[in-house]
């Protein structure tokens, strides 16, 4: 009998997610927009808007860094907001997210640091991506503290094609090394000429996502023209050959730069040889 109630308790729980779920998109539907609460903050975002939710976390079953992913991009969330709260208006704080897709970190850093006087850059190559990126930027009334550039960031000036869709979007040099390729041209840039083209000598907080191009974005900054605090780094071994560098190449970056490298299950990666797999989010601390 305790078996069956307990049954009967979860089917019942599982059936009155579903209806509040679908209420819920209903409303959306009716307001145009998705309300959401993030860290305190009401925002608001596209329908069409990748998220990452945490409403339901469970323990995980294994050590699959694909069954986890999700804890490490929270831990990565709000330790960034934790940083960016605990930064003086008088210092006009300064974010840059590179591979910003639905805008979902901008639209929440945006809006602390609209009342902190700061600025917010936001880069993102796909079009379906910085259409939704910009319209996040819209809803939320953040058009004068973010800027969008649409292009893609590497160590080198050049047009490229844009593969995959989504979050997993990523570049690609010319029509032929992919056969899911985007067939719109897209501007390649590095970041160096980005940031003195806005005036800025210091970032506080450096935020990259690029599906395993991070080492040619990272080379893509003139250090010792500008100041970067902290920088927020995905990173993805499995993909570092396909834009051209080898792990250990990573590995002498972080060396040459006195550069620390912390995941979010606080496990350093200083030497990345043999290591095929994904890291994920990884913060970078200076020696």
């Amino acid at each position: 009998m305790k078996n069956f109630l307990l049954r009967a308790n979860r089917v019942t729980r599982k059936s009155i997610r579903k209806i509040k779920t679908k209420c819920y998109s209903k409303y959306c539907e009716l307001k145009g927009y998705r309300p959401v609460n993030l860290f305190g903050r009401e925002l608001k975002l596209s329908l069409d808007s990748q998220i990452f939710g945490y409403s339901d976390l469970k323990m995980p079953a294994g050590l699959s860094k694909s069954d986890i992913v999700q804890y490490a991009d929270y831990v990565q969330f709000r330790s960034i907001v934790q940083y960016i709260d605990s930064l003086s208006s008088d210092q006009k704080p300064v974010f840059v997210d590179v591979g910003a897709c639905h805008g979902l970190y901008v639209v929440m850093i945006g809006s602390m640091l609209k009342e902190k006087g700061g600025i917010v850059i936001a880069i993102e190559p796909d079009q379906e991506n910085f259409s939704i990126l910009k319209k996040n930027i819209s809803l939320n009334s953040l058009e004068d503290t973010i800027i969008c550039e649409q292009m893609a960031i590497s160590d080198y000036h050049s047009e490229g094609y844009i593969c995959g869709e989504g979050t997993q979007a990523y570049l690609v040099k010319n029509v032929f090394e992919n056969n899911g390729v985007n067939k719109n041209k897209i501007i390649v840039s590095p970041l160096q000429p980005i940031l003195e083209k806005f005036n800025i000598s210091k970032i506080d907080c450096l935020l990259i996502d690029v599906e395993g191009a991070e080492l040619n974005v990272l080379r893509s900054i003139n250090f010792e023209k500008t100041h970067v605090s902290k920088i927020y780094c995905e990173l993805h071994p499995y993909a570092w050959d396909k834009f051209g560098y080898l792990a250990e190449e990573m590995g002498e970056f972080l060396k040459n730069n006195n550069y620390y490298c912390l995941d979010m299950y606080l496990q350093e990666h200083a030497d990345f040889q043999g290591k095929k797999g994904y890291i994920g989010p990884t913060l970078f601390i200076r020696i």
